[in-house]
């Protein structure tokens, strides 16, 4: 009876510490996929934010920099130019193209501005937004 007893009990510590070992490797699993998750949302984070800051600075350079040149006021160009900006991993103008159709003076002036543009100022020059930026402008006489 004692050998029974013995036995009922051995029965149940080894299930018992099975069923801890099973929670245990359960929530190790568990970690591991909410750290995974955490860094891809952290990631995800830090790209829109490093894109909008590209977006804003690229905006306010183009705003300061971009003249409205002799040529384009005699023949009363206007119009919109939606302007694809390509960057680096630091953050660096790689190249500069349009969506849309432009007038060819509106693209000269536009893209020898954007090809003056600094790097975008990212801390460690670690830029992890989108590779290519949309930026519309305005050409207007008004």
């Amino acid at each position: 009876m004692k050998s029974l007893l013995i036995a009922i009990l051995f029965i149940s510590i080894s299930s018992l510490s099975m069923a801890q070992t099973a929670t245990f490797v359960s929530n190790e699993e568990f970690n591991q996929s909410k750290t995974e998750e955490n860094a891809a949302l952290n990631a995800a984070i830090v790209s829109i934010k490093h894109t909008k800051t590209a977006e804003q600075q690229l905006k306010a350079y183009l705003s300061n920099n971009l003249v409205y040149t002799a040529t384009l006021k005699n023949y009363c160009i206007e119009g919109e130019a939606i302007l694809l900006v390509n960057l680096d991993e630091e953050g660096k103008v790689l190249e500069s193209t349009f969506k849309n159709k432009v007038h060819p003076e509106v693209a000269k002036v536009i893209l020898e501005t954007i090809g003056k543009a600094k790097n975008i100022r990212i801390k460690n020059n670690d830029y992890k937004g989108k590779q290519q930026i949309k930026i519309p402008i305005t050409f207007s006489l008004h």
